[in-house]
């Protein structure tokens, strides 16, 4: 069933790359969105990523939360667009204090079309604290909220389909063409997430372990889900330059889950609730032009005695200039 699925998935994202590809030559919409005709952009930015790992006792429900969060703030990055193409890479600013030293990789892959988009996307940390290490009850000698072993790893591919012709994303996020009407329009998204959570012990607190069952004795956890979600969108036009736009997705998704337990191999489907939202004030000049992004999205991982929920925000600042028409 797993590798029919997949080839369900690579089927979708296949035909979505091809629609993709003649997307460049579209007809635009009179009055509403204006095309810029330079074909090469670079752009800088500052990103201040929020994310973290929460496990929850389904068995009891006054046992406290176990938090791990990586030691991770400020992130510098830069993107480079080519048409409809671009690739960006971020790296980690130093962060000195007793919390670990996480490392961090962020890299994007995207084409971004008017009303259909194709990103590739890879995070990974590695080196996690447990945040609220005091509530867990590690306060005997010797323990430690660090846990350097812990790596938490997610990638995959993300496509999105705009309704509206006189709605674009683009506008709003790759600001490789101008919105100049206030739209709106429904959307669609579609992706094949995988993540790995592995440790080289359980993930639970030794203090907690009676208040899980299987979760306790977990320490390598892959899952792979498809999704498929509803959602809309709206740019309101404040000025020929300025622009501010608001996306929520809400759904469900079709997730496999493999793990471990007791030396025998699992796996399972459940249907995760998924949720990811994005906002951008965006400035689109005809030289220079710059946003600020904020972006939430949530996944989950359930099990018959625990919570896995997978929190991770960012705001972004990014500059950017167009070289040459």
């Amino acid at each position: 069933m797993h590798s029919h699925l997949k080839r369900k998935v690579w089927g979708i994202l296949t035909i979505s790359l091809f629609a993709l590809a003649g997307l460049h030559g579209q007809e635009t919409p009179a009055g509403y969105l204006e095309e810029i005709g330079n074909d090469l952009t670079l752009s800088g930015r500052y990103l201040h990523r929020y994310s973290y790992l929460r496990i929850t006792s389904r068995l009891n429900q006054e046992a406290p939360p176990v938090i791990y969060v990586p030691n991770v703030g400020g992130a510098i990055g830069a993107t480079v667009k080519y048409k409809w193409l671009s690739l960006g890479y971020t790296f980690k600013l130093p962060r000195h204090n007793d919390l670990g030293n996480t490392k961090y990789t962020d890299l994007t892959l995207g084409i971004q079309g008017r009303r259909y988009s194709l990103w590739f996307y890879y995070l990974r940390y590695r080196s996690l604290y447990i945040r609220n290490f005091e509530a867990t009850g590690g306060l005997s000698p010797g323990s430690t909220p660090l846990r350097p072993d812990m790596r938490v790893t997610t990638t995959g591919l993300l496509s999105t389909y705009s309704f509206r012709k006189n709605f674009s994303i683009k506008a709003a996020f790759a600001q490789t063409e101008r919105q100049l009407k206030s739209a709106g329009s429904f959307l669609l998204i579609m992706g094949d997430r995988f993540s790995s959570l592995t440790n080289d012990s359980s993930f639970i607190p030794l203090s907690l372990e009676e208040d899980f069952d299987i979760t306790h004795t977990l320490s390598d956890i892959r899952t792979n889900t498809l999704t498929v979600a509803p959602g809309g969108g709206y740019t309101f036009v404040l000025s020929r330059y300025l622009t501010f736009t608001s996306i929520l997705y809400l759904g469900w998704g079709i997730q496999m889950r493999f793990y471990e337990q007791e030396q025998t191999h699992k796996f399972n489907i459940r249907l995760p609730f998924f949720l990811k939202s994005m906002s951008a004030l965006g400035y689109n000049g005809e030289k220079f032009f710059g946003r600020l992004v904020y972006d939430l999205e949530r996944n989950d991982i359930r099990f018959n005695d625990s919570n896995f929920s997978f929190f991770s925000s960012f705001f972004q600042v990014s500059i950017g200039i167009r070289f040459f028409e």
